[in-house]
């Protein structure tokens, strides 16, 4: 392959590789779960503080790498919350004059979008650190356990493998492109990007059909077995994890019930 995706890289050489997935997978989740939960920005600050200190300091996932995962949701947030101090809402907080147009913010829309930006930040921290602490065999290997649907699983497997072959044939193909100055301007930027799209099209075909004539040859009846070490979860780990979400909700509600 001429690219692989950095998260797949990082979720196999973290810090936190040889933890057990279904532990990091509870963790993860009941921290979402809390997040979503209790709609208090302190609670989500505090939650997103220690989920950032684990993915950096304890799992070892470079700092530029994480943080740059990390600004497009939040760009996407801040936005949101613009867009929404503009558009929604009934209660005007207070009139932006810009020129001779007065713009009206409003405070529910405000308010609206503050929350939901902090929601949205402590929720893809939680998301970030599942991502970059656990690869995607192990997540399989966890959903198998839950008794998730064989067929399920077997689909999700295939389509992340194939995102790694599209991947890898549109690089191709947009380095082909460029090296016949492809996007040397917009009219060949629109025709190379309309070409790319088609080619594409072709070659999935192409590209699943070879793929299943290869599993065919391999033995493939239907079925995908999944190998991968047991690692049983303590009851302590457990109890762990549910005094460090009782903590962070202690110290995020301790402010409202003060005042």
């Amino acid at each position: 392959m001429v690219q692989k995706l950095i998260i797949d890289d990082i979720a196999h050489s973290n810090g936190l590789y040889s933890t057990s997935p279904k532990l990091k997978v509870i963790f993860s989740i009941l921290s979402l779960f809390v997040v979503l939960l209790f709609n208090s920005p302190s609670i989500c600050i505090l939650m997103a503080i220690s989920m950032i200190f684990l993915t950096i300091f304890k799992a070892k996932v470079p700092k530029g790498i994480y943080f740059k995962l990390l600004s497009i949701p939040v760009l996407f947030g801040i936005f949101s919350l613009i867009f929404m101090t503009l558009l929604f809402g009934t209660d005007v907080w207070f009139n932006l004059d810009v020129g001779t147009i007065s713009i009206p913010l409003y405070y529910d829309g405000f308010s609206l979008g503050y929350h939901a930006l902090f929601r949205m930040f402590a929720g893809v921290t939680c998301t970030l650190f599942l991502a970059l602490t656990t690869p995607f065999t192990q997540l399989l290997t966890v959903l198998k356990e839950l008794k998730i649907p064989e067929s399920v699983i077997e689909i999700t497997m295939l389509v992340y493998r194939y995102i790694f072959i599209l991947i890898d044939e549109a690089l191709l193909i947009e380095h082909a492109q460029k090296t016949r100055f492809g996007y040397s301007g917009f009219k060949n930027t629109y025709n190379s990007l309309g070409t790319l799209a088609g080619v594409m099209l072709v070659r999935s075909l192409d590209r699943g059909d070879n793929l299943y004539t290869t599993m065919c040859s391999r033995g493939y009846n239907g079925n995908i077995y999944h190998f991968g070490e047991e690692q049983p979860v303590q009851k302590t780990q457990i109890f762990g994890i549910f005094v460090f979400e009782g903590i962070i909700i202690s110290l995020g509600l301790l402010p409202s019930l003060i005042l």
